[in-house]
């Protein structure tokens, strides 16, 4: 398969996901794993709207930084131990109510998720987060994982395989 085809596979199976995985941790490294739903920016940014009552908002504030995983339903994979499986580590800026792009993102969530972002938006305690990638990986499958270029996701080159040095 050529760069441009696997790039435009791993557009196709992001934009394939509502909600993202996430991957956080506190101050002391403790990890926690819960979702979000999310929108994507056209450069390549992706943005959570998240309540302060979720571990995984504290931890983003604390520590600003984030992974994202996007992950083959099971149901849909022919080999559990080679599902496909996007993911992006991510630095996080929270996104003021009064600044310019809060408006258009919360206007994209509402176009995706309805109704219920309009009661969200009033509600005091959700925040608004942009997260940057900084790095990203595609797994296809067994020996078919890559490299991506941030933040547009173009496939760079293969991963190696091994364990590091």
């Amino acid at each position: 398969m050529q760069v441009d085809e696997l790039t435009a596979e791993v557009l196709a199976f992001r934009a394939g996901f509502s909600t993202a995985v996430m991957a956080t941790a506190d101050a002391a490294g403790h990890p926690e794993a819960s979702y979000a739903p999310y929108v994507a920016g056209d450069d390549g940014r992706f943005f959570v709207f998240l309540s302060a009552l979720a571990v995984h908002t504290h931890h983003i504030e604390d520590r600003g930084e984030v992974s994202l995983l996007f992950i083959e339903d099971e149901r849909k994979a022919r080999e559990a131990f080679a599902r496909r499986r996007l993911t992006v580590a991510c630095v996080a800026k929270f996104v003021a109510r009064d600044a310019e792009a809060w408006r258009p993102v919360m206007d994209r969530f509402a176009e995706r998720f309805g109704a219920v972002v309009g009661v969200l938006r009033t509600l005091t305690d959700f925040r608004l987060f942009m997260l940057e990638p900084r790095a990203a990986s595609y797994v296809r499958g067994f020996g078919q994982a890559y490299r991506l270029a941030v933040p547009g996701l173009e496939v760079l080159a293969p991963l190696g395989t091994g364990r590091p040095g």
